[in-house]
């Protein structure tokens, strides 16, 4: 008995064929770059610590601060004799002027001055004092404490020290001028005046911290 050999090729079932993609002529897939390049993005970023910042900011303001003020007066007082001309002087002759120094700044400091004359200076003696209280202009008298602040002659300008004086505080100062009685007869018609200035140092250097 012969047995017949078929050569035709037997056809798959549908359902047990694959299905193979469809692909454009000349179309090559490509890697998932995308994805790759931002995952490494965000890598790189966590490495460098690039975070937000938070600040606060305070301050403190400070006391006011003012700078001294500095100054002084000198007025005539006891009567107002200062400006009273005087004529007629002699040797051995004397006349007496008033004065307040008032401390016009803001803090205390040391108070000097001066006394000179002009034309009669070389024949002119003065005696500077203060007095705790007003002088006494009919008596040329102290009521309260004198203190000595200068003398000596009018040759050049006379140097006083008043000493230190609080804020607003007053001295009140005499002036006691005296005609040598060896006054030279050059002095014969001659005219001058007294000049009386006073000087207000305040000095600094002081920690103030606490005031």
């Amino acid at each position: 008995m012969s047995q017949h050999l078929s050569t035709t090729p037997r056809t798959a079932p549908p359902h047990a064929r694959r299905r193979e993609p469809q692909r454009c002529a000349g179309h090559t897939p490509r890697p998932r770059w995308g994805a790759v390049a931002l995952l490494v993005a965000g890598c790189g970023l966590l490495g460098t610590g690039a975070f937000a910042s938070w600040q606060a900011t305070a301050s403190a303001s400070s006391a006011t601060m003012r700078a001294a003020t500095v100054g002084a007066t000198v007025v005539g007082a006891t009567g107002g004799q200062l400006t009273t001309p005087v004529s007629e002087l002699l040797p051995g002759d004397w006349l007496y002027r008033y004065v307040d120094v008032t401390n016009t700044s803001s803090v205390a400091g040391a108070f000097t001055g001066s006394v000179s004359s002009t034309a009669l200076g070389s024949g002119l003696t003065v005696a500077v004092d203060s007095c705790s209280a007003d002088w006494n202009p009919a008596t040329a008298a102290c009521p309260g404490t004198q203190s000595a602040l200068a003398s000596g002659p009018l040759t050049s300008a006379l140097a006083v020290t008043h000493g230190s004086l609080a804020p607003g505080a007053v001295q009140h100062v005499r002036y006691k001028v005296t005609v040598d009685s060896s006054a030279p007869a050059s002095m014969m018609g001659t005219s001058g005046a007294l000049t009386m200035a006073v000087v207000a140092d305040l000095v600094g250097g002081r920690d103030r911290t606490t005031g």
